[in-house]
């Protein structure tokens, strides 16, 4: 069990959308022993005239709080069998997301979110993408269309990584998600462009620089896993987001930093590509500091 303290945050939006995350979240808490907790974030409310209605704005703010307290704790019969707090906040969802996973030591925050269809509600669109930035938790967003079974367990799992060594060390995090027998692909992307093809030789050499790729998965520490290898041409985010649908996979797991300065960004923006795209549920793990490396 990789989770500190075993504590799980999960993000709701009053929505029945965000709900579907509730039984995976319960299923994962108890299977894990985790302390829940469930946060409805309410952003404050302004008046439309304050100069007229001067109170008007903090009225229906403290209402909507109110709702939102008494929302949570109707919800509170499907949390049956956990240790669970609720909290219903004022303020930026993002923001107020990301301090609560801090403030309470929640090591998983679990969302809800859209895919690449329609206009993503606040829980996909800025909001999860300030979290997998900003938040020191691992972020697992769930698709409703695509959620593990009850108890949280994936059974097809795709393991993106790209040399760093935080990509590399997702493997020995996977555990605990992981259903009996789960098959696990490690896939390398060659990251090569049409440019980079006129710059090559022959063909020869992108073979070989191929083969160099599959070499290195092959040197990987599978922490006890039994895995699959693939190396895939092209670039990053969209020879992931193809491998996963081509394989039918239930989970992608990538870390959200894999390296400083401006290789680093690179992969985050990757992640978060992956995260908008993909079909199935995502699992990011934050970034490895050099004392986890040593």
């Amino acid at each position: 069990m990789h989770l500190d303290d075993r504590k799980i945050l999960l993000a709701l939006d009053g929505s029945e959308f965000s709900e579907t995350a509730i039984e995976t979240t319960v299923g994962l808490a108890k299977r894990l022993g985790a302390e829940l907790h469930v946060v409805r974030v309410v952003p404050p409310l302004l008046s439309t005239a304050p100069e007229l209605f001067p109170n008007l704005g903090q009225e229906f703010t403290q209402q909507s709080q109110a709702e939102a307290q008494t929302y949570l704790e109707s919800l509170l019969p499907r949390f049956a069998g956990l240790k669970c707090q609720i909290h219903a906040p004022l303020g930026s969802p993002k923001e107020v997301i990301s301090q609560l996973a801090q403030d309470q030591a929640c090591r998983l925050v679990v969302m809800a979110s859209h895919g690449r269809t329609g206009v993503a509600r606040w829980l996909m669109g800025s909001t999860a993408e300030f979290v997998l930035r900003h938040v020191e938790s691992t972020t697992l967003l769930l698709r409703p269309g695509a959620l593990p079974s009850p108890s949280g367990e994936f059974q097809n799992v795709l393991v993106p990584v790209d040399g760093s060594a935080s990509s590399r060390q997702v493997l020995g995090k996977l555990a605990p998600y992981l259903a009996t027998g789960a098959r696990v692909s490690v896939l390398r992307a060659t990251g090569l462009t049409a440019r980079d093809y006129t710059l090559l030789n022959s063909p020869q050499e992108v073979k070989s620089y191929v083969s160099h790729l599959e070499d290195q998965l092959r040197e990987l520490d599978s922490h006890g896993l039994k895995l699959d290898y693939h190396v895939n041409d092209g670039e990053a985010a969209d020879s992931i987001v193809h491998f996963a649908e081509q394989h039918h996979c239930d989970l992608i797991v990538m870390s959200t930093h894999g390296r400083t300065g401006f290789r680093r960004w690179i992969l985050g923006s990757t992640t978060e590509k992956v995260a908008r795209q993909a079909a199935c549920p995502v699992l990011a793990f934050p970034a490895i500091t050099p004392t986890e490396t040593a």
